[in-house]
């Protein structure tokens, strides 16, 4: 649920959202603070990871904007996700290069 709050995070205008999902009678909350102000910042590849699904859902490919904070209430745990700084440029392609030594396991859980 988009709602009409905001605030300032970092600089950058973001806008509350809220979300209630229910994963098999599990319930949690989650309050969402997103921009849409960060030019050239691409909120659609943070969707495309599909990393915040409860029952299935994607929730956050459903909010507008990039959330910079995230709370969560669960059944099992209370967690806060907060960017602390934000550095607009190239990302350096050494941070994609697997460490020496790195073996892939057949089978092993991923």
């Amino acid at each position: 649920t988009r709602t009409p709050e905001t605030a300032t995070i970092l600089g950058y205008v973001c806008r509350r959202f809220l979300v209630d999902a229910d994963d098999g009678g599990a319930k949690s909350r989650f309050t969402v603070w997103a921009t849409t102000a960060i030019s050239g910042l691409d909120s659609a590849a943070l969707k495309r990871l599909n990393w915040a699904q409860v029952g299935g859902v994607d929730f956050l490919g459903q909010i507008e904007g990039f959330p910079l904070k995230i709370d969560a209430v669960t059944p099992d745990a209370k967690v806060a996700l907060a960017a602390t700084r934000i550095t607009v440029g190239p990302v350096a392609g050494a941070l994609f290069t697997l460490p020496a030594g790195f073996k892939e396991v057949a089978g092993a859980a991923h």
